[in-house]
């Protein structure tokens, strides 16, 4: 019966965060508790061209974009389009405006600047962390931050009242996270900072930690400047977090 739970929350997790087909979606589930091993998955994949462009291509900048350009293709950029709506939205003048930049299905110049700032970040956060350390070590950061910054809307719902949450697929996801989901959710991301603190050296998993903390913070400062959670909300912080990890441990790292 676990078994079957497990493999029930993983279908769901994919089916909702990736473009990775699946035998079996879920509609009525998010699949929250797997969120953090499916952002785990999809930044090992990602990991692939890093290693062999940064490694034996010996060609750093295209590694990094090569391991962007894999996260944004294995989730559909749909979290980039929830930081893009987020970022409209943010920058309108008044309530009622911001729910129209949000909805509206063209990309404003406030939405369009976020997305370049915030993949321009993720890519120099690689390039500097290959500048610092081997690029197994770099691969290691990228996985740990997949998995963080999949969590963090997970925490963001269990951190956020009811009455602040927004309607829509915001309240559609929150309504269906228990307990149990954000144990489990916060857990795979305390196993994959273990395994940089084994693997690398603890202190690389500190800076890990720190710049999750900065996501989580971020995450939380947008959705309080919004006045809720809706679905652009969470994905903004998907992608907030996943930038604020990478870009904090480059700052960090000896």
């Amino acid at each position: 019966m676990i078994a079957s739970r497990i493999g029930d929350e993983s279908r769901a997790a994919l089916g909702l965060l990736t473009r990775i087909p699946v035998a079996a979606r879920l509609p009525e589930r998010p699949g929250a508790a797997a969120f953090g091993v499916v952002g785990i998955v999809i930044a090992a994949v990602a990991a692939i061209p890093l290693l062999l462009l940064a490694g034996p291509a010996d060609e750093p900048g295209l590694a990094a974009i090569g391991a962007i350009a894999a996260v944004v293709l294995l989730s559909g950029a749909l979290h980039l389009d929830g930081l893009a709506d987020t970022a409209d939205a943010l920058l309108a003048s008044d309530p009622a405006t911001a729910e129209r930049a949000r909805k509206d299905p063209a990309v404003g110049p406030g939405g369009l600047a976020a997305v370049v700032l915030i993949l321009a970040t993720e890519v120099a956060a690689l390039l500097s962390l290959a500048d610092s350390m081997a690029v197994l070590e770099v691969a290691w950061v990228l996985v740990a931050a997949g998995g963080i910054s999949r969590v963090v809307p997970v925490m963001l719902v269990w951190a956020t009242p009811r009455d602040a949450r927004s309607a829509g697929l915001g309240a559609w996801f929150a309504d269906r996270i228990g307990p149990l989901d954000v144990v489990l959710a916060v857990g795979s991301a305390m196993v994959v900072v273990a395994a940089v603190a084994i693997a690398v050296r603890p202190a690389l998993a500190i800076d890990v930690v720190v710049g999750a903390v900065v996501g989580i913070a971020t995450g939380w400062l947008v959705a309080w400047r919004r006045g809720g959670l809706d679905g652009d909300v969470l994905g903004a912080s998907i992608e907030l977090a996943f930038a604020a990890v990478l870009a904090t441990t480059a700052v960090l790292v000896r």
